[in-house]
């Protein structure tokens, strides 16, 4: 009889299973060898690269990946179009971030896009409230455990975290921004504290402030972010927290849709789940926690990757002794 011989993975499946285990910090085989691989995220250039001293697994499997997959990924990893970036995007496996110049890569655990939103109140005085745009609906319960370190017993949420957890997030609160979001829409303000007038209106103006006014030297740009935000909205499951009470999860999500929508065709879509049955949740009340601290009492600093948004304070002509500020991030 012919003795049957192990077909080797092609060069762009192995590619792909090496970012996915090595961000999991899983065990991968590769002919014949066993790799336990420990939390990386790895950067484009290191299937490029040859390691002569491998000092970890990881470095250690990209030293065993052989000629064949090397010429390939040399040929292949950047080609416009049809290479492996490329491919791997357009598959919706992998996803890409740059950050100190480096180009990393991403795995897509499950390709599910959501829209999380929560809120974080700092003495009573000020909440920040944040809109995050998931596209991945895995990576933030992933990163958080794999690559953070915090342990989850029924869900993740800020309050329930040690202290020397919450400063662990906020240290890594960019990276973390980074990795699980596409966007962020964030709103610091004292306006939700004991409002004048109805509080779904506040909450309306809120929103509105973001993107109008300044017509004269940001009206373009503040209509493409809003379109952005829009068709990260439109259609989209949008899991929201109990925090705004009087106000209903349901009537948030509705609200910021319509909002956004600027009077266009708009299906708000809400995903009626508590926090613990929702990882978009966990994840929005995390980076609330992290961004309250940050904004509320490191004040002195805008963590990366925000940047400042200009708020159009004639929305909240009603609430003329609040204070509003806005800040956004998009991929």
């Amino acid at each position: 009889m012919r003795e049957e011989r192990s077909i080797s993975p092609k060069p762009y499946e192995t590619f792909l299973e090496v970012v996915t285990k090595a961000f999991l910090g899983a065990e991968m085989q590769f002919e014949g060898n066993k790799f336990n691989l420990s939390p990386t995220i790895p950067r484009a250039y290191d299937f490029l690269k040859k390691v002569d001293s491998p000092s970890t697994q990881y470095e250690l499997l990209l030293s065993k990946l052989g000629s064949r997959f090397k010429s390939a990924a040399r040929s292949e990893i950047y080609r416009k179009t049809t290479g492996w970036l490329a491919r791997g995007i357009e598959q919706r496996k992998i996803r890409t971030v740059k950050s100190n110049g480096d180009l990393h890569i991403l795995p897509v655990l499950k390709s599910r896009q959501t829209v999380g939103i929560d809120s974080s109140t700092v003495a009573n005085s000020m909440s920040v409230i944040i809109f995050a745009f998931l596209s991945d609906y895995e990576i933030g319960p992933a990163f958080l455990h794999r690559h953070m370190g915090l342990q989850r017993d029924m869900e993740y949420k800020w309050s329930t975290l040690q202290p020397t957890e919450k400063l662990q997030v906020v240290k890594m609160l960019p990276s973390l921004t980074q990795v699980v979001c596409d966007g962020l829409l964030v709103i610091k303000t004292d306006a939700l504290i004991h409002p004048k007038g109805q509080r779904l209106n506040v909450f309306r103006s809120l929103i509105e402030g973001c993107f109008s006014g300044y017509e004269r030297q940001y009206g373009k740009e503040r209509d493409e972010l809003r379109e952005w935000y829009f068709q990260r909205s439109n259609s989209v499951e949008m899991h929201c927290d109990s925090d705004f009470s009087p106000l209903t999860p349901l009537q948030i999500c509705n609200v910021f849709a319509r909002t956004l929508s600027g009077g266009k065709d708009v299906t708000p879509l809400y995903a009626n789940l508590k926090s613990h049955e929702s990882n978009s949740i966990q994840t929005a009340d995390i980076l609330a926690g992290a961004l309250g601290r940050d904004l509320v009492v490191n004040r002195n600093r805008l963590p990366s990757p925000l940047a400042f948004l200009y708020f159009d304070m004639r929305k909240m002509k009603t609430q003329k002794s609040k204070s509003v500020k806005a800040y956004y991030f998009k991929s």
